[in-house]
């Protein structure tokens, strides 16, 4: 036996144990995520999210449409709806059938196009506060933040928030800057959908 054939029958032991090899690695990677219940988010993280937000007291919170909004309502509803709110509405920038709104400002993450409500730019003195529901890569609140520094708010009057913040993003970025868990967001589903598998 020659060494070609040799190591062509090495590859194709490989190929055929590698396969399965990688779809197991990813279902037990999704089947023994940590799930964070709708009782522990509401009795431990919403309640701990409404004292920060005491604690900042911004003039009025900002929002993204979906998952960010989940978190955002529930605190605010903790708080008796005593801040204003404003929702960014996101696009999928593949989506042809969405209605732009007219005259708000937009912006373009890697995967999203963000539309700001124009009302939001006029208050430059105000004290903002930017509320997720998680964050994946923090791109999000790192673009919605450079886009209304851009239009004249103040750094020092912007905020943010997330009910669940990714260990490397906070470490790197710093972004949340305010959170309830901090935690590696490959290993954790949250009661309304699972987080990205890096």
């Amino acid at each position: 036996m020659n060494v070609s054939v040799i190591m062509n029958a090495i590859g194709w032991i490989v190929t055929v144990l590698g396969g399965p090899s990688a779809v197991y690695f990813i279902y037990t990677k999704i089947k023994y995520r940590k799930n964070i219940s709708w009782k522990k988010i509401m009795k431990e993280g919403i309640e701990d999210l409404a004292q920060k937000v005491e604690k900042i007291n911004p003039d009025y919170i900002i929002t993204f449409s979906g998952r960010g909004s989940i978190v955002c309502s529930l605190v605010v509803t903790e708080l008796d709806n005593k801040y204003p709110v404003y929702m960014c509405l996101l696009k999928r920038r593949y989506n042809k059938n969405f209605l732009n709104p007219q005259n708000w400002t937009s912006f373009d993450t890697s995967k999203w196009t963000i539309f700001v409500p124009d009302e939001v730019l006029n208050f430059k003195d105000k004290k903002i506060l930017i509320i997720d529901d998680l964050t994946n890569s923090g791109e999000t609140i790192e673009k919605l933040t450079q886009h209304l520094i851009k239009h004249g708010i103040n750094n020092q009057n912007l905020f943010s928030m997330a009910l669940i913040a990714n260990v490397d993003i906070l470490s790197r970025l710093h972004i949340p800057q305010e959170y309830w868990k901090k935690v590696e967001i490959s290993e954790y589903n949250v009661p309304w959908g699972k987080t990205e598998i890096k």
